[in-house]
Formats: structure tokens, C-alpha cells, sequence
């Protein structure tokens, strides 16, 4: 698949999650007790920037993990709006890190990552004039969202997805390192599962008496059961 097609099927998945479920919560930030207790350590001076570095980064961090960092022309307004006030990366030169970061196997394409609703602040670093935080969240797995009800496709994973972020003296984030690869977050547990049972039971109403249908239904239906059943793990996490 070619990246532009590639680009547009991810902006069609992200449209779907946003407009059905913005009332579901924002991803919950968790600061690890050892970042606290370097913070804590620093001098007072210190102590009100890297906070202050540490709300960016966080920032950023959740409209990443809610995969609501993609970029290209159709979604220039956004980026504008919720990114440019917290970095220096155009958005032509984050698409190119995030691109790069992802996997050259083109069966990997179709398939949508499932993260857990929390990404943890892991480690920090001051270095003076900049800050470095490390973050990470949990994919639980992975799921063909293709329009064809027949192809779904549920993969089990239990992977750490890690990135870092460089945030400057002028509180805006200077560069992003992907510790993992194909970093693309995908949609959160909560909201895509709500977006599934959606589609079942559309299914359900659409066609009653259609023994294809109610087969495929039911198809669709234990993908959404090994969905709940893998993200079971996110609760101890």
C-alpha cells in the first residue's frame, strides 16, 4: 500500500474515533514515583521549569497515545490548533519522524494498535537548558479495521510502546525519539471497543434474518470478546 493511501485510511480511523467518542475520558498521565523524587531533588529554580517541561511533555505525550498526533494536509487545522503551541516541529517534519518510525511491512497496514488508557511518565533528565522525559504506554494488541466485517482480525500482544521527547528552555518540545518501532499508538481500549460494539450491533439491526450476516456478526462478536478479554491486563498496569 502506498504511503498516501496508507496516510488517508489512518485519517478515516482517527475521524471515526473522534466523532464518536469525545465524551469518553482523555488519557490519564501517570508521573512514576522516581521522576517525582528527581524533581524533588532539584533546586527550587529548577524544580518550577521542569514541572513546567513536564506539563508539556505530558501534553504531547496524550494526544499521541489517543493517536491524535497524525498529520497531513486534512488535518493541518488541528495540528495548528492543539500542536504548534507545544513544539518546534512543523508538522511536514514530524510526519517524517513519525513515518519513519513505522514498520516497511505492508501487511502490518490494515491493522490498528490497541493501547491501554494510561501512558506513564517513566524516567527525566535535566540537563539545564533542556529536559528529556521518557514515556510509555501498553499495547494490548492489535486489530484489522477493515470495513470488511468478514476480515477482522484480532492479534494478542503484550508490547511497551516507549518514546522520548526533548523539551527546551522555551517550553516547547525540540525533537521525539521512538524507543520502539512502529510507534503508532492506535486507539485507545475504551474508545475502540465502544466503536465495535457500535458496529455489532448496526449489524445486528441491519440484517435480522440474514444467516450470512448473523455468521459474520458472530464472527465480529468473538473479536470484540478476546478484545476485552486481552485488555484485561491494562487494569494491573
Amino acid at each position: 500500500m502506498k504511503k498516501q493511501g496508507f496516510l488517508k485510511f489512518l485519517l478515516s480511523v482517527w475521524i471515526i474515533t473522534a466523532t464518536l467518542y469525545a465524551k469518553v475520558p482523555d488519557t490519564v498521565t501517570v508521573t512514576a514515583p522516581e521522576v517525582k523524587e528527581y524533581v524533588a531533588k532539584l533546586p527550587l529554580n529548577d524544580q518550577e521549569f521542569v514541572n513546567k517541561a513536564i506539563d508539556v511533555g505530558n501534553k504531547f505525550a496524550a494526544l499521541h497515545i489517543d493517536h491524535k498526533s497524525f498529520y497531513d494536509e486534512e488535518t493541518d487545522n488541528e495540528w495548528n490548533k492543539e500542536f504548534n503551541p507545544l513544539t518546534t516541529l512543523s508538522g511536514d517534519e514530524w510526519r517524517k519522524i513519525w513515518f519513519y518510525n513505522l514498520s516497511n511491512d505492508s501487511t502490518q497496514y490494515h491493522f490498528d494498535r490497541m493501547t491501554c488508557d494510561k501512558v506513564y511518565l517513566k524516567s527525566i533528565a535535566y540537563r539545564g537548558d533542556s529536559v528529556t522525559l521518557r514515556y510509555e504506554s501498553l499495547i494490548f494488541g492489535m486489530l484489522n479495521f477493515s470495513p470488511c466485517y468478514e476480515n477482522i482480525k484480532f492479534k494478542k500482544l503484550n508490547d511497551r510502546l516507549q518514546f522520548e521527547l526533548t523539551v527546551s528552555k522555551a517550553l516547547k518540545i525540540t525533537n521525539v525519539i521512538f524507543l520502539t518501532k512502529n510507534s503508532d499508538a492506535g486507539s485507545l481500549s475504551l474508545r475502540l471497543l465502544k466503536v465495535l460494539h457500535k458496529q455489532a450491533n448496526d449489524m445486528k439491526s441491519k440484517a435480522p434474518n440474514n444467516k450470512t450476516a448473523k455468521k459474520d456478526l458472530e464472527l465480529y462478536k468473538k473479536e470484540i470478546k478476546d478484545i476485552e478479554e486481552a485488555s484485561a491486563i491494562c487494569k494491573e498496569y
